[in-house]
């Protein structure tokens, strides 16, 4: 296991709430990988159980902290 993701959804948004990867495989930008992952995992529940599930949230944000600032790139 190298790397794991935790999301909330709710009515119309699925919320990123942690992404936690092994820092041996930054190499990967595994969390680029994660966030891609979650926005297919998102059209495929979209589809099959809610139509009403519309927006992606990247969690929440701190420029200054190199763990998330990958989110900065979206």
């Amino acid at each position: 296991l190298v790397a794991v993701g935790v999301i909330d959804i709710l009515q119309r948004h699925l919320n990123s709430a942690y992404f936690i990867y092994d820092p041996d495989y930054k190499f990967l930008n595994l969390g680029v990988v994660g966030a891609l992952r979650e926005l297919e995992y998102m059209a495929m529940v979209r589809q099959q159980f809610n139509p009403q599930l519309r927006w992606y949230q990247l969690g929440e944000m701190c420029i200054t902290c190199p763990k998330v600032n990958y989110k900065c790139q979206y």
